[in-house]
């Protein structure tokens, strides 16, 4: 398969964006980790609430895109999240240029400490669940639609790097 050059700038809006509206989310203090250190699956956030991805979050965090590289990637970092946030979104046709053999998402995930969730939607609906911790790959053939990375945290200590290949 042809790999198509990823549009680098794209992402990094969307990265970048994301990162400023961190911000101004509305959680006014972060959701403790109810559930112990060994288990580290949401407690009081409801998948309801993740999938409504509703921007209602507070977080202490960083985003880092490199779009120099033949693989652009992007990091997230947080010391401390709490809520529902999107980190990533595209539409084909728009961000995901049309006729798209596949798309390509490498994650790599360390969490510290708290409760983390990460799901890649599609249409809103969850298309893959995210391991949180190591790597992982999604391939989505013949894409269509709008895609969201989301994640959801109780006071989660977190690295997030995604790199996002397109092919024909």
């Amino acid at each position: 398969m042809k790999k198509i050059k990823f549009v680098a700038l794209a992402l990094a809006m969307m990265f970048a964006i994301s990162a400023l509206t961190g911000c101004f989310g509305l959680l006014m203090e972060h959701i403790e980790d109810t559930n112990g250190v060994e288990d580290t699956s949401l407690a009081v956030i409801t998948k309801e609430e993740v999938l409504s991805w509703s921007k209602n979050y507070l977080a202490d965090d960083e985003v880092v895109v490199d779009a120099t590289q033949a693989d652009p990637w992007a990091k997230y970092a947080a010391s401390k999240f709490s809520g529902v946030r999107n980190v990533f979104q595209a539409q084909v046709g728009k961000e995901i240029p049309e006729g798209i053999g596949s798309i390509m998402f490498k994650f790599d995930v360390t969490l510290s400490e708290g409760n983390f969730y990460i799901a890649l939607l599609q249409d809103g609906v969850v298309y893959q669940e995210i391991s949180t911790s190591g790597e992982y790959t999604v391939t989505v053939n013949n894409p269509s639609g709008n895609y969201v990375v989301v994640i959801a945290g109780e006071s989660a200590k977190v690295s997030l790097k995604s790199i996002i290949q397109y092919y024909m």
